[in-house]
């Protein structure tokens, strides 16, 4: 099982519409908002890496609230 963890800044008003639509994405384990320079984290889990960099690059670099994000791949 591979793994990543999507740190977000998200628009103002906007934090709880985000998260409730990227928990619907398969592979998406679970988004929590968090307090500091970001304001949610996504975990996500899949059988192949190809599988994350889709979910990235397709469906969380394209919702448009979403200001800003840094992807960090779990190797161990």
């Amino acid at each position: 099982m591979e793994k990543a963890y999507v740190l977000m800044k998200i628009k103002r008003g906007k934090v709880m519409d985000v998260k409730n639509n990227l928990s619907q994405i398969k592979g998406v384990a679970e988004v929590n908002l968090v307090s500091g320079r970001y304001d949610a984290v996504a975990r996500i889990e899949c059988e192949k890496l190809s599988t994350i960099t889709d979910i990235v690059m397709n469906k969380i670099h394209k919702t448009d609230s979403i200001e800003r994000s840094e992807t960090l791949i779990v190797f161990a």
